[in-house]
């Protein structure tokens, strides 16, 4: 009966610590086999089917940069799912074909340049900021700050080889790279962090055994330390910048449908300052930044993007 009674005693918490992790192991996708890894290599990726179009006649164009949020990439970031009519199929605006259900629309690659007006297909250019933030599995050991500096150095060594054609043109190029930034867009970015990165970083120290990253989630819990030397350093550099903040207003479902809740709420995804403007979608925290359709949060956010372009490249 004692040895009974052992045995259930310990083999109750293996098999509690045990049959989590098999289904991780099983479920929880990692970026290391070919099936799972982003497309796009971690880097300054250009959108060719934008700016093969460019060919520089000495005019200085004005960049896009999309930079997608922390364990994503630009492969699905920027999707939708396509929305066709009730009663007929509209045809995808690239291929022709029809639209099934599963069907997901790039909105920058199919909307955006089309939306662009004349002046501006010429003059701009569009890049997707790839780096590598996935946290649940096989995870580099890296911190929030080295994707930053990861993002800096890509645009410095594209402005070097700008300066070097420029050069050779004999065309004169500003070499202050910093000057060269105009203005930031942020999509629901938790300026003071989320009170839902508790469930992720526990997620991740569950998944340990796994090689999870959980001080990448760590660092964005709500009005955490590195947050707020981070914010105190972004006031200093950016005062001169046309900063616009998206922030969502509908709750996100949580996982596992354990109902749902608003994942960076305004005062987070917001900054009270003169020279930032603030803008709410009808959208939650997931469809910032996906939009199957020319729906009215995609149209506020091309025209913001246009008023910004058309303003960042007249300061040129």
């Amino acid at each position: 009966m004692w040895r009974i009674l052992c045995s259930r005693v310990v083999w109750i918490p293996i098999a509690a610590v045990t049959i989590p992790w098999i289904l991780s192991w099983a479920y929880v996708p990692t970026r290391q086999s070919l099936e799972f890894a982003p497309k796009a290599d971690f880097a300054l990726v250009p959108v060719d089917i934008i700016n093969m179009n460019y060919s520089p006649d000495g005019v200085d164009p004005g960049s896009l940069i999309f930079v997608h949020g922390m364990g994503s990439n630009p492969d699905t970031t920027w999707q939708g799912d396509a929305k066709p009519k009730p009663t007929l199929q509209k045809a995808h605006p690239s291929q022709g074909i029809p639209i099934r259900k599963d069907q997901k629309i790039n909105w920058i690659t199919e909307f955006l340049y089309e939306d662009l007006p004349r002046d501006l297909q010429e003059d701009t250019r569009i890049f997707f900021f790839n780096y590598d933030s996935y946290w649940l599995r096989d995870a580099a050991e890296r911190r929030r700050s080295q994707f930053g500096q990861d993002l800096f150095e890509a645009i410095v060594t594209m402005e070097r080889k700008a300066i070097i054609k420029a050069s050779d043109l004999q065309l004169e190029r500003p070499t202050n790279v910093f000057k060269q930034i105009k203005g930031a867009v942020f999509l629901g970015t938790p300026h003071r962090g989320s009170k839902s990165a508790w469930l992720g970083s526990m997620i991740a120290y569950c998944l340990k055994q796994l090689n999870s990253n959980p001080d990448i989630v760590k660092a964005i819990t709500y009005d955490s330390l590195e947050l707020q030397d981070m914010h105190r350093r972004f006031e200093v550099i950016s005062k001169y910048l046309r900063l616009v903040n998206f922030y969502e207003t509908r709750p996100t479902p949580r996982p596992f449908k354990l109902g749902s809740e608003i994942v960076v709420q305004e005062q987070s995804a917001t900054l009270d300052r003169p020279n930032v403007e603030t803008i709410g979608l009808n959208a939650n925290h997931v469809g910032l930044n996906k939009f199957g359709e020319r729906n009215g949060d995609y149209k506020t956010m091309r025209d913001k993007l246009i008023e910004l372009m058309e303003e960042c490249i007249k300061r040129k």
